[in-house]
Order: C-alpha cells, then structure tokens, then sequence
C-alpha cells in the first residue's frame, strides 16, 4: 500500500504544501486565553523543562511565547519553533491558529524526511484539532497533507473520504485521491474524482492550475483506453489550454489524431516536436499520418527513419515504386510487431493500386473503410465502401453498409437512397429490420412525419430476434418522445429495458419521458444507475441536474453534474438552460439571469419543437422574479404557441387573462 502512495505522490507532481496555512496565516495571529492565568515572569526562560506542570500562563506570556515561536519559524528555525506551539498547547492554551502553525511545521517536517516516530507525533496532535475543533476543514486538509507525507495510504484515505464528507466537492481531496487510483490503475474509481476537479472553478491559482493541468492529462489518458478518442481529443486540448510545454502531451495530441485518422492535425502536433527527440514509434506514426495525408515531409521521415522501422521502410520502396517489396516489408512488419491498423493496410492498398491489381485492391479498400468507419471518420469510410458497390457478390450488404455510414454521418437523402436500394434487392434479408428502423428515423430528420412513422410501424411488426426488437422499440420511444407522446414514449423504452438492461441510453431515455411526464423521483431512480454506468455521458449529467433542479433538490450536486456536461458542450443551449434553472433554484437570480440572457440571445437558433418551449417558460420565470411582468408574459405566450398542452404555461395564462 505505501508503494502505491509512494508512486502517486510520484505522478501527482504537486508539492507537499503547507494546507491551510497562507500568507495571511503566516502572520502573527491573536491568542485568545479561555482562563485568567498568573503572569510567571520571563517566558524566555527554560520554565518548561523545571515548573511548569501544573502552572497557568498569563495573556502576556501566552503571546509572547506566540511570537517568539513565529519568529522562528519564518527565520527557518522549524524545530524550535514546533517546541514552543508544542509547550502552548500542552499549556492549555485555546487557540486554533496555534494548532494550524504546529501543524503545519509537522507536515513540512515530514515531507522532508519522515519517521515514525515524528509520525505518531503529528498524527496524535491532529487527531487533537481535529476533535477540538471540527468545523475547521482546514485541519482535515493538514491530516490529508501529512499522510501524504508519511506514506501513509491508510491514513490519507480516512482524512480524505474526511474531507468530503465535510465537503464532496472539494478540489485537493478529488485531486489526490483521482490521482492515487489513476497511478494505481484503478481508472473507473479515479474517473469521477478528476471530472470533479475539471468542473471546479478555480480558486487558489497555483494548486488549481496544477490540479487541473494533470486532472484533463489523466482523463485525456483514460479516454483512450475506453477508445473514447474524441473525449480525449477533447481533455488534451483543455490540457494544452492550460500548459502548452508539456512534449508528452504533444505527443499524445499527435497519437489520438493519428487513431482518429486526422492526417493533418496529428502532423501539425507532430511539428512541434523537434526530430532529435523521436523514438521509432513517434516516426513510425508521423510516417504513416504524413504518406495518408499525402503530405511532403513523408520523403524527410523516410530518409531518417527508414533503417529504424519496417513499416517506414516499406514507404519508403513505395515511394521509390517498388510496390511488390513494399507490401511484403508492411505484412513482414505486421507479422512482427501484430500491429494491423489504417496506415499498414494504406500503404498495401496504394501498393495494389499502383500494381492494378483489382481483387487485391478492393478487398484492402473493404478492410479500410470498416477502420475509417470504426473511428467515425464516415468520409473516408464512404470513399472506401463505394469503390467496391458495384461488385455483385456483395449486393446488398454493400448497400446496407454504405446506407448506414451515411445515416451516421446524417447524410439522410443518401442514406434513404441506399437504404431503399438495400429493401428492394431481391431474396432474404440480414437487416431487414433494421433498415426499415433506420428508415424511419432518416425520415424522421428529413422533417417527413407520416413516412416515418409509417416506417417504425414496418419495423416492429418485422422484428422477431430480441436484438432487432430491442433497437425498434429504442427508436419508435424517440420517436414519440419527439413528438411529445410521452407515454407512448415510456412503454416502448421500457419495451426495450424489458430485453436490455445494459446500454447506458435506455436509463437516459426512460428517465427524459419520465421528467417529461414530471414523474421526478421515479426519473431520478433511472438516472442515477444510468450515471453509474456511464459517469462521462455528458447527456446523463445534464438530464440528472435538471431532474434536481426541477425538484429543488441536491442542487451543488446539480451543479456539479451539469458543468461536468459543459465542459465536453459548452455553448449546449439545453446545457445551458439546466444551468441557468439550478442557479434560479439556488435563488442566485443574477447569475441565473446570465445564463438566460445567452440563451435570449439565441433563440431564433432554437427549432420550433415540443420541449424547446420550457426555455421561454424559465425566462419568463426569470423576467417574472425580476419584476418585468410584460416581457415575461410574451415568452410565456410564445412558449404556449409551441405546445399549447404545456401545463406550466397554461398555469401562467392567470397573468394575462381576465378572470
């Protein structure tokens, strides 16, 4: 265990430093006597060591001995200084800034050199102003800091888990324990703590930026072992935002746009780091980013790196036009390394090209698209797919296949093309289904109401096997729910749940009807396993903050959530307007009337849709509370012409209305 903590105090890259102990604490600071005390003369003496076991000191005496022992303690004197704290608060001395001095002096003592002895010692005095003195979190904090110090992963957790209890968003405590499971491994525990730091505003600038800097590094890096690669895009470039001198951080902006297969930004990173410093990995990924991007410096990377890696090499007799050897070179490396990606599957297919060698080609350009498709460059994946449609014997996959890519890029007139040319095809098929589901939601984009439902309706008298059914019914809820049939919404999402309980959506979904039916408790149930299973999904947060809001509960919780929401959508005008809810909630109209105001702004952005009219409801509430009576009835009337079934507003009609 104190190997673990020993690591992360490693990794955590912050120093030990002196908790709750300013500049402002550093000053001399008032001691205050609880009892009259008898004035014993010169405290200079070494009274101490020879009468002082049951003697009383004066007010005087008290706080010269308080000066004097900081006085010591600012000229570097730590030791003597700790003994005259030491001697006051064994005096009965009754003063909380004593013990925060002491304290500090203990944790300063054991970052340096820390022994067991000096460690009983300090934890005993803590445990003291801890007990002493419990609405002090600052003294939670030094008990955090000194365990640090020590060693000690048993009693850092206690102090920890202390602190947030006294106060769950407290940044130094989710930053340590975050960075103590992420150094463990442990990247799910550690998860929720940094996206607490991240969400947190920033208060004490030199532990903050730190804590930030290396919270967005950590959550970039287990973004991409979830192969969440976007979100890690996302968390490096708050990195970056933050510190731009970090070339490991430029390294891994360079790998995750390589994975994503952004030729030109993963080299723009790339340039940034000087050659000298390149491992063969690092040339092997610029290699293969420069030869996709078909960029020029591929010659300069080849010429330095081509000795040092295989798969460099084989672009490099590419280059030169020997195709044969530079495809035997990519499948010798492939069969070294087992590393079959993109970019060796690239270099093969250019080779097949140049050779027009047709099969050989078409099959490369299959296994290309599915990896362009994998990581949702849908482009590429398109490009891809429709060299090879017109091959017969992989009618009509191909045409499900290219339909689908263009449905996930919502290209819906080419997705409701190949879609269509897929059902048409004669003989049984694989997708049937499915493909009359995804239908019906490209017709649902195009604004066509009637074909959509028409086509949802296709779907589930079709679905037999429950994955086809599982997918129908998530989809025919979206529908309703769009549309504002709530609960029809409800019995298709729990159509789904009844098959499926694992995907994370069906909790977000089951919970968005349940809020619009303000069955609020029963949509916090959901919500909350939805969160437990995915903490990042930035559309769970955001609807669990508004389910609190909407019940005026848990609101610094609310909070929390939905910034964690903003930080991966920041201009998310739904985000926005729960944000802007909990602060009228929290009764903080100023700054819930800032908010507001930028969604004021962007309402003519907003499309005319059952649910958009809530946003003019919480203006009018906020005009309303403002006392701006007339603005607030026309976003109240605006709101009705939306939905004219809104309950909310039609309450509201009292104000305009004769009685």
């Amino acid at each position: 265990m104190k190997r673990i903590l020993a690591i992360y105090l490693l990794i955590g890259c912050v120093p030990i430093l002196l908790s709750a102990m300013g500049e402002k604490q550093r000053k001399p600071q008032p001691v205050t006597v609880d009892v009259e005390m008898k004035d014993k003369g010169n405290p200079g003496a070494d009274y101490w060591e020879e009468f002082w076991d049951n003697a009383q000191l004066s007010q005087g005496a008290a706080e010269k001995i308080y000066m004097e022992a900081l006085d010591l303690m600012e000229s570097g004197n730590k030791k003597a200084a700790l003994e005259k704290f030491r001697f006051l608060i064994e005096s009965d001395v009754d003063d909380k800034y004593i013990y925060y001095h002491m304290l500090g002096i203990y944790t300063n003592l054991a970052a340096k050199k820390p022994d067991k002895a000096l460690a009983k010692e300090g934890l005993g005095y803590i445990a003291n102003a801890v007990k002493k003195y419990p609405g002090e979190i600052g003294f939670l904090h030094i008990w955090m800091e000194f365990a640090r110090g020590i060693g000690d992963e048993k009693e850092f957790m206690k102090a920890a888990n202390a602190v947030l209890e006294k106060d769950k968003n407290d940044k130094r405590a989710n930053y340590y324990l975050g960075s103590l499971f992420y150094a463990s491994g442990q990247l799910d525990k550690a998860q929720p703590y940094l996206e607490t730091v991240v969400a947190s505003p920033i208060v004490d600038a030199n532990f903050d930026f730190i804590a930030q800097y290396y919270s967005f590094y950590s959550l970039g890096n287990i973004a991409i072992r979830n192969m969440k690669y976007q979100d890690a895009i996302h968390y490096f470039e708050k990195a970056q935002e933050l510190y731009s001198g970090d070339s490991s951080l430029i390294q891994y902006l360079a790998l995750v746009h390589a994975i994503r297969l952004n030729f030109k930004d993963s080299a723009d990173y790339l340039r940034q780091l000087p050659q000298s410093g390149w491992t063969t990995e690092i040339a092997e990924i610029a290699a293969a980013v420069y030869f996709a991007g078909d960029l020029p410096q591929v010659k300069d990377a080849v010429a330095k790196f081509s000795k040092k890696s295989l798969f460099v090499e084989s672009i490099g007799e590419y280059l030169k036009g020997n195709y044969t050897n530079s495809i035997k070179l990519v499948q010798k490396y492939i069969g070294k390394t087992k590393t079959e990606d993109f970019y060796t599957h690239y270099v093969v297919y250019k080779s097949y090209e140049a050779l027009k060698l047709s099969d050989e080609m078409f099959r490369e350009a299959f296994v290309l698209g599915k990896k362009a498709q994998e990581v949702q460059r849908y482009d590429l994946a398109i490009f891809y797919y429709k060299k090879i449609e017109h091959i017969t014997n992989l009618i009509p996959g191909i045409y499900w296949l290219i339909g689908s890519v263009y449905d996930d890029h919502a290209s819906y007139d080419n997705a409701i093309q190949y879609y269509q040319k897929y059902l048409s095809s004669p003989g049984e098929l694989e997708y049937k289904t499915i493909a009359e589901m995804r239908l019906s939601f490209c017709y649902y984009q195009k604004k066509d109401t009637v074909l959509a439902f028409q086509e949802i309706a296709k779907a589930k008298k079709n679905a037999v096997e429950d994955s086809e059914k599982y997918q129908v019914f998530f989809y025919s809820g979206m529908l309703n729910l769009e549309f504002g049939k709530f609960d029809e919404a409800l019995k298709d999402f729990f159509g789904a749940y009844d098959i499926q309980k694992a995907d994370h959506r069906i909790y977000y979904y089951i919970g968005a009807a349940l809020v619009a039916l303000d069955r609020y408790d029963e949509a916090l149930d959901y919500l909350k396993i939805g969160r437990k299973k995915d903490p990042s999904s930035s559309e769970i947060n955001n609807l669990l903050a508004y389910a609190y809001a909407l019940k005026g509960e848990n609101l610094d919780e609310a909070l929390k959530l939905v910034n964690l929401a903003l930080i991966t959508s920041p201009d998310s005008i739904a985000y926005l307007d729960t944000l802007g809810w909990i602060y009228y909630r929290m009764g903080k109209i100023e700054k819930a009337f800032e908010v507001f105001h930028q969604l004021e702004l962007r309402l003519s952005e907003l499309p005319v849709v059952i649910g958009i009219e809530d946003i003019h409801y919480h203006l009018g509430v906020i005009y309303e509370e403002m006392g701006k009576k007339e603005t607030a009835v026309s976003y109240y009337m605006n709101g009705l012409k939306i939905n004219p079934e809104n309950k909310k507003l039609l309450d509201k009609k009292v104000l305009w209305e004769k009685k």
